[in-house]
This record gives C-alpha cells, sequence and structure tokens, in this order.
C-alpha cells in the first residue's frame, strides 16, 4: 500500500490484526496495533476485541 501510496484507514488495520490473530501470531497483532496508533490511527472496539481473541 505504501508503495501506491494509499493510506490505511481503521477498516484495513482491524483487517491486518484480525488476520495475526487468526493465524495465530498475537505479538504481531499487538505489534501492529502500537504502529497504527503511531501513524495517527486509533483504535475502536473491534480492534480491541480481535486483539484479546488472539491472547
Amino acid at each position: 500500500m505504501q508503495s501506491e501510496k494509499i493510506k490505511p484507514c481503521l477498516i484495513t488495520w482491524n483487517i491486518l490484526i484480525a488476520t495475526y490473530n487468526q493465524n495465530e501470531k498475537p505479538v504481531m497483532a499487538l505489534d501492529l496495533m502500537k504502529e497504527m496508533k503511531s501513524r495517527g490511527v486509533f483504535p475502536d472496539v473491534f480492534t480491541f476485541t480481535w486483539s484479546c481473541n488472539g491472547s
């Protein structure tokens, strides 16, 4: 997405976090959540739900 200069929205981040959790990579999902926040996109209820599901 970066090469195409597309800025991911909250839904994009949530899908990525959910995918990491579904593939049993909760640490990567949490790291992605931190990166999301550092880029100015703040989590919603779905983000937290997916973050907890993988832990």
